[in-house]
């Protein structure tokens, strides 16, 4: 293998340094005293500000060769003692840990989601109405840890959430009239079930409320 070296040559060279501060030195007296300069000396400023931004030019290219040499070798040197093989284990390890909190949260929201869908089919009304379809992730929103795959908030005990969502979803039933059953997804009734389902609030579709919703 060929040994690579970092590149230092990103420094001004001392002669292009002199030659700029020496046009500097000539110029800058004459521009603070209101002077007017002569066109040579508008020459010498432009080929002062193009020594300058030459300058700056080959210090970024050379900082940037510099840069990836030394990557390079960097990266060549944990080849050598087999950092490769530790980093390929992390990276499987991250892939497999990743792979497993996918499995989870999909576990997770299927056996909620299926839950939800199951209890809407036993009601009466509600299930026949224009809304349903959103009562699923609504109601998720309650339970934080199900849209979770992190092992910490894996859930051990469904029942006091099944409990809950069999309730709501009962509850609302009995709240739903005909009408009510064909009114769109987005008229402020609609809406009110959304919320009832987000927040768990009856008094949300109490008849009262709803007819007060129903005449805005």
């Amino acid at each position: 293998m060929t040994k690579q070296t970092l590149n230092t040559s990103y420094q001004i060279a001392p002669q292009l340094w002199e030659a700029i501060t020496s046009e500097v030195n000539r110029l800058l007296p004459s521009i603070q005293s209101g002077e007017e300069l002569t066109p040579d000396d508008v020459k010498e400023v432009r080929r002062l500000v193009g020594l300058v931004q030459n300058a700056s030019k080959q210090y970024n290219k050379a900082l940037t060769e510099s840069y990836r040499n030394y990557k390079s070798i960097l990266e060549q040197k944990l080849i050598d003692i087999g950092y490769g093989y530790i980093d390929a284990y992390i990276t499987q390890k991250r892939q497999e840990q990743q792979t497993e909190i996918s499995n989870r949260l999909t576990e997770k929201v299927n056996r909620f989601t299926n839950y939800v869908q199951s209890q809407i089919q036993e009601t009466e009304h509600l299930k026949e109405t224009q809304f349903v379809g959103a009562i699923p992730g609504q109601l998720m929103t309650l339970f934080p840890n199900v849209n979770s795959g992190a092992q910490t908030k894996e859930i051990k005990n469904w029942q006091p959430i099944e409990d809950i969502i069999r309730e709501m979803i009962h509850y609302a039933d009995t709240q739903i009239t005909p009408i009510i059953k064909q009114i769109p997804s987005s008229s402020n009734i609609a809406q009110t079930f959304g919320k009832y389902f987000t927040t768990g609030d009856r008094t949300l579709i109490h008849p009262d409320n709803l007819k007060s919703k129903s005449s805005t």
